[in-house]
């Protein structure tokens, strides 16, 4: 298992479990909100760096293969990309990625030693 605290500081403590749980799996994450009223998305999301912006459905694969194993369940997947607009040629302007939003809360998995969100992060 990596060892994640560098990132516990960072998350949401109502998707630590996800994120956790999806970079165990080699899963790429770099955006994630518990989701509610005061934060940037109404729901849980996750957002998944993807390797390969021509094969979605292979990367989206993984993500569902990954989640499936953990016992998420309540959640949707979307494959977002963006092109720049204007003359040729165009040229991405963003990152593709894809966003893993629950429809209902997250499941909040016990945490293994290593992501223990208890311990004092590293200067």
């Amino acid at each position: 298992m990596k060892d994640l605290t560098l990132i516990t500081g960072e998350l949401d403590s109502g998707i630590a479990g996800v994120v956790f749980h999806l970079r165990n799996f080699g899963i790429d994450t770099f955006a994630s909100c518990e989701g509610g009223g005061s934060h940037s998305f109404p729901n849980p999301t996750v957002r998944v760096n993807v390797d390969d912006p021509a094969r979605p459905l292979e990367e989206m694969g993984q993500v569902v293969a990954a989640l499936y194993v953990g016992g998420y369940v309540g959640y949707y997947l979307k494959f977002v990309s963006s092109y720049q607009l204007g003359p040729e040629p165009y040229e991405d302007v963003m990152p593709h990625f894809i966003e893993v939003e629950f429809w209902q809360p997250a499941p909040v998995l016990p945490l293994a030693k290593s992501c223990d969100t208890s311990r004092s992060q590293p200067a």
